[in-house]
């Protein structure tokens, strides 16, 4: 299809041409003295943290340009000259960028350029969230509530997903109760935070992070973390450090709110990702 643009638009130039020369002489042979293009090259930038390249395709003589970034599911993407395009690799590797300059009279000169995509660390991994009719297999304990999925109670600030994670502690819970999920098996490799958006009725409340393995709560096969609020009744973006947990095979995200305590209380969590 583009292609098939590309020759109309050649056509009607053509034929504007040939027009105008009618009004003249009626003498077509300029037509053959068209050159082919020339000097095709390209201005690359490749950014190593993300994998976006970025391609100015330059020449002669040209009226348009077909860029191949080289891989198989990727569309040959059209550009016009003086324009610029960019093209996100998500796997790392050697890749041939093919530049391709069509000419008025059309003839077609190509040029090629490798690029060399790094190993790209993904700026953050999503854990959990709780869209799209997610299905979600939650425990408690202590006098807390399973969680259950409920519409964001205040989409402004920090968090404006509709869908959100809520569950309640009884009055008198125990001082340990909380409430988990699981996951799929989580390995820590060069990102080892957590960050979860979380919505509490109180400043200063102790909010636990603890991870297990299919073993359970089993001395040196978990990790916690505590993190404390800093506002009330609005969202707030919370950051768990799990730098020193054991390299291990996590399947269970557990969450203490208001740990240490008894009293009962309604919290909410979302957005929980593996960052850096």
């Amino acid at each position: 299809m583009k292609k098939t643009v590309y020759l109309i638009k050649t056509l009607l130039f053509l034929l504007l041409l040939i027009g105008c020369v009618e009004e003249k002489n009626e003498n077509y042979d300029f037509i053959q003295t068209i050159s082919d293009p020339q000097n095709i090259s390209a201005e690359i930038y490749v950014d190593e943290n993300t994998g976006t390249v970025s391609v100015t395709p330059m020449g002669e003589g040209v009226v348009l340009y077909e860029i191949n970034f080289g891989e198989d599911s990727a569309e040959i993407e059209s550009v016009d000259p003086g324009e610029s395009i960019d093209h996100s690799y998500l796997i790392e590797g050697i890749y041939t960028i093919t530049i391709s300059g069509f000419g008025l009279n059309g003839s077609v000169v190509q040029a090629s350029y490798e690029v060399d995509i790094p190993f790209i660390v993904p700026e953050s991994l999503v854990i959990q969230n709780f869209e799209d009719e997610v299905s979600l297999s939650t425990f408690s304990f202590g006098g807390a509530s399973s969680g259950i999925i409920v519409a964001n109670p205040d989409p402004s600030g920090e968090n404006t997903t509709e869908n959100v994670l809520e569950f309640s502690k009884a009055e008198g819970a125990e001082v340990w109760a909380g409430m988990g999920f699981t996951i799929d098996v989580l390995e820590f490799n060069d990102q080892t935070s957590f960050q979860l958006k979380s919505y509490s009725p109180e400043v200063g409340k102790v909010i636990k992070v603890k991870l297990e393995t299919v073993q359970g709560n089993i001395a040196g096969l978990t990790h916690e973390v505590d993190v404390v609020t800093t506002v009330a009744n609005e969202w707030e973006t919370l950051v768990y450090d799990f730098s020193a947990a054991p390299d291990l095979e996590y399947v269970s995200f557990i969450v203490f709110y208001d740990f240490g305590n008894t009293a009962g209380g309604t919290y909410r969590l979302d957005e929980i990702q593996l960052i850096d």
